[in-house]
């Protein structure tokens, strides 16, 4: 723990991600990178099929939600140590998917760019009022404080028509994002695509390469085109 001003003492960064880990398995993470990469795939594709361009291009963000969180709740059902839910939040008519281990919450949210604020609902405020500096000094294990953390992911972007049309079923980014008590931004993140370059690479097309390739993983840092 380090010192914070008037003796409260909050999480480092690195001791943020080490309670995580400890808390949701790195077969889990993988799985979880693999299933982002699996979402945008499978949406742009089905989507092609069943829809004109017109309808596919409003369609396509709902269709790789419900792959998302589908294959999360698959993946959490392979680590005993998960348990995974449905939950809606009163007053809506979404369905959102919960991974919880130990102490840790686990949602999955797009964002419009590597990295970005997610967008502020109900559910997620609610469950990031014990992300907190106060309540994070007593964080242990024989403790129930939650933890709310958030797997962000967004859309690839490319540099011409043709890049698009070859690799435009690849997300452009994944983060697991700790967010502030209000959702005005995050307390951590860091990057899936860094912790996990095999799996990134796995999911790359062949023809995927030269400086195509470099932008692409560039760009899947946080703030990239704000530099």
């Amino acid at each position: 723990m380090s010192d914070k001003e008037g003796g409260i003492q909050s999480m480092t960064n690195e001791e943020l991600e080490r309670v995580f880990t400890s808390q949701i398995p790195e077969a889990f993470q993988r799985r979880a990178l693999g299933s982002v990469f699996a979402s945008y795939r499978i949406s742009k594709e089905q989507c092609r099929i069943q829809f004109a361009p017109t309808e596919a291009v409003n369609v396509e963000p709902f269709y790789r939600r419900g792959v998302l969180e589908g294959q999360l709740r698959d993946s959490a059902g392979l680590s005993p140590e998960l348990i995974a839910r449905t939950a809606r939040a009163e007053g809506s008519n979404w369905n959102h998917t919960e991974i919880q281990g130990g102490q840790v919450v686990l949602t999955a949210s797009a964002v419009p760019s590597a990295g970005a604020v997610v967008r502020k609902a109900d559910y997620r405020i609610d469950l990031a009022q014990t992300n907190a500096p106060t309540l994070f000094s007593a964080f242990n294990e024989n403790e129930q404080t939650p933890l709310y953390a958030i797997l962000i992911h967004s859309r690839s972007l490319w540099d011409t028509h043709e890049e698009r049309a070859k690799f435009g079923h690849l997300p452009g980014s994944a983060y697991i994002a700790f967010p502030d008590q209000s959702l005005d931004g995050y307390m951590h993140k860091f990057n899936l695509f860094e912790k996990y370059p095999d799996i990134v690479e796995r999911h790359q097309p062949d023809d995927l390469s030269g400086l195509a390739k470099l932008r692409y993983i560039q760009r899947s840092q946080a703030g990239f085109w704000a530099a």
